[in-house]
């Protein structure tokens, strides 16, 4: 399993989520942890809006909108059912 971004996962793709990119501010990477969102953490590819918009995704039960900028520092891993 190759490691990549999370913008990059396509609609329905199931990941696990590795680590943020270094890049990341501590403030966003604190809010995402609160919302669920860090490390090892299953999370669900649901929809994508056009032009780079947000990216839908569910992760622990919990559908969440995630700007494209961001989900580009969230690195993960592809899960094959």
């Amino acid at each position: 399993m190759t490691a990549q971004s999370l913008a990059e996962m396509t609609v329905g793709t199931c990941a696990t989520i590795v680590e943020f990119a270094h890049s990341i501010p501590a403030k966003t990477k604190q809010r995402l942890e609160d919302l669920g969102i860090s490390p090892t953490r299953s999370v669900q590819i649901l929809r994508r809006t056009p032009f780079g918009g947000p990216i839908s995704v569910s992760v622990g039960g919990l559908v969440l909108a995630l700007d494209a900028q961001i989900a580009k520092h969230i690195v993960v891993t592809s899960v094959i059912l």
